[in-house]
């Protein structure tokens, strides 16, 4: 409940344009580009909050870095399937496990697989917050989408992932701090 107040702060300065940006996302995401554009959208997003400016759709669909967001994108499809392919429960206990890793991509700090690991070394840790924040989220974005017959779906989409990323860096120190501990390298 923490970041939904910030987000929607962020949000309601723009709203026209948040409400595009997500319209372009949900539109991208029908093509499976939108799941491999997942750390741009948090690129620009980013961007967007530091800067007090409207997100710029066409930042989303900047390909510079690519190569390590794809693979990295991958890496977490394939560890979802392989949940599902567990009874699909695995994709329950991959999800909140593995939820950093599209902001770490983002930021580019480690390398694609490290990446999965990082976001597992803190999370394994801090599970509770964790399911706490992102069934919270859930919740009031199903409520909402629900109580408005799926028109609320075009504003909740932004103000969820907004909502994750102000949680993300409110733990991105910790998360960093726990993939040192675990020995994992970061990018030079």
């Amino acid at each position: 409940m923490d970041y939904i107040k910030p987000a929607w702060d962020t949000f309601i300065k723009h709203p026209w344009q948040w409400v595009a940006f997500g319209l372009v996302m949900a539109v991208a995401n029908q093509f499976f580009i939108g799941f491999l554009l997942q750390p741009n959208a948090i690129r620009v997003m980013r961007t967007s909050v530091q800067n007090e400016t409207p997100p710029d759709i066409g930042d989303y669909f900047n390909f510079d870095d690519m190569n390590h967001d794809a693979l990295t994108m991958l890496c977490i499809t394939g560890v979802y399937i392989l949940g599902l392919c567990c009874c699909i429960v695995g994709v329950y206990v991959a999800i909140p496990l593995l939820v950093w890793t599209a902001h770490l991509a983002a930021e580019k700090t480690f390398e694609p697989i490290d990446n999965l690991k990082a976001s597992f070394a803190h999370a394994k840790s801090n599970i509770v917050p964790i399911l706490i924040q992102l069934i919270t989220l859930a919740l009031i974005a199903s409520v909402a989408v629900v109580l408005t017959c799926g028109l609320a779906a075009i504003v909740i989409a932004p103000l969820v992932i907004l909502a994750i990323d102000l949680f993300y860096l409110d733990n991105r120190d910790a998360i960093y701090q726990a993939a040192a501990d675990a020995g994992i390298q970061r990018i030079a």
